[in-house]
Parts: C-alpha cells; sequence; structure tokens
C-alpha cells in the first residue's frame, strides 16, 4: 500500500510541476505560485475536514529545528516560483532527475546539521544517479550536434 501511494506521490509531483509551469506561462509566476498555493490550502483544509483531524500546533523542539518548522513555506514559495521559470525550458526527465538529487543532497544536509547524523550511502547514491544525469546530457548534446552536422551536409 505505502509503495503504491509513494508511486502516486511521485507522479503528483511530475504533473503538477507541469500543470504549474502551464499556469505561469498562462498568467505569471507569482500569480501562478499564489493560485497554487491557495488551491493547496483549501484542498488541505477539505481533507482535514473529512479525516475529523485536530490541528494541535505544540512543538517540542527548541533552538533551530524550531525555527526550521516555519521555513516549510518560505521554502515551498521559492521552489514553486523556480520551478515554474525552469520547467518549460528543459525536459521532464531532466528536470525530475535534477530535484530528486537536490532532494537527496539536501536532506543529507539538513540530517547532519539537525539531527548530526551522516550517510555515506546516500552521497554515493546520489552521486551515480547525478554522473548518470551529466552522461545522459552529454550524449544527447552529441547526438544532437551529430544530427545537425549531417542536416548541413
Amino acid at each position: 500500500m505505502y509503495i503504491i501511494l509513494a508511486i502516486l506521490s511521485g507522479v503528483t509531483i511530475v504533473v503538477s510541476r507541469m500543470t504549474n509551469a502551464k499556469l505561469g506561462k498562462e498568467l505569471s509566476v507569482y500569480q501562478s505560485t499564489f493560485f497554487n498555493y491557495a488551491i493547496g490550502l483549501t484542498g488541505s483544509l477539505i481533507a482535514l475536514a473529512i479525516v475529523g483531524g485536530k490541528f494541535v500546533f505544540a512543538p517540542n523542539v527548541e533552538g533551530i529545528r524550531y525555527y526550521a518548522m516555519f521555513m516549510g513555506g518560505i521554502i515551498g514559495v521559492a521552489t514553486i516560483s523556480i520551478s515554474n521559470i525552469i520547467t518549460p525550458k528543459i525536459s521532464a526527465f531532466s528536470l525530475t532527475i535534477i530535484i530528486f538529487v537536490s532532494q537527496l543532497f539536501s536532506g543529507v544536509i539538513i540530517d547532519y546539521f539537525l539531527y548530526e547524523e551522516f550517510s555515506v550511502g546516500k552521497i554515493i547514491g546520489g552521486g551515480l544517479v547525478l554522473a548518470g544525469l551529466i552522461l545522459n546530457t552529454k550524449s544527447l548534446k552529441d547526438k544532437s550536434v551529430i544530427q545537425n552536422h549531417n542536416l548541413e551536409n
């Protein structure tokens, strides 16, 4: 069940990035980001009402961890805005891999500074995925150069 939910979560991320980019072209990056958050908030409140959950905000953390909790909204707005700008310029595959690698490395950094944990395996895995993306991008550029050269002759 959790694997299916994880797959659906990944699909919704890609679909939402493409939808937001299209909306960003039609309106503007800032209006698109606003609507993304307004509809997300509305959907979250409806889901909360359906499941009957209570909104309790009583964090039991101190220091930087306390302030880090409030960064989600700011980082989310920046992520959606930047994504709306770059999504039309690169392929969905490349965007997905870049976001995955960025999230992985950011997670490693956050784990290190907030929880004093460090994962060598995640660094190696992220490096391998990043190397694959670089090789794939280089391969596509080489093919493009060869095709353009063939068209000119």
